[in-house]
């Protein structure tokens, strides 16, 4: 339970980060964050 949520936690501020780089990074990281889920 305590890793789920720190998984949602850790996605959420990952989408965040992304915002503020290029496209490239952000769509990368998308797919990173699909592969762990």
């Amino acid at each position: 339970m305590i890793l789920l949520l720190l998984k949602t936690d850790w996605q959420i501020n990952t989408i965040n980060f992304s915002k503020d780089n290029n496209s490239i990074f952000s769509e990368s990281l998308k797919a990173f964050t699909k592969k762990t889920y």
